[in-house]
């Protein structure tokens, strides 16, 4: 089973090209992962903000990376 980290308990979460959530995530297992991205960039309007996401893809994806 997955576990996230505190840090990244607010990130946008995508599998397999759909909009997904934390606990969506968390219930994959590695034998699910083909690959894992996790991306983080500061908002526009407030430095201090860093936006995160991850985009997984499990060995079922129709489109992996």
């Amino acid at each position: 089973q997955l576990r996230i980290e505190s840090f990244y308990r607010d990130a946008l979460f995508i599998i397999d090209n759909q909009t997904s959530t934390l606990e969506d995530a968390e219930k994959l297992t590695i034998n699910n992962l083909y690959a894992v991205h996790c991306y983080a960039w500061y908002d526009d309007e407030n430095s201090q903000i860093i936006k995160r996401a991850f985009a997984i893809f499990t060995s079922q994806s129709p489109i992996l990376p």
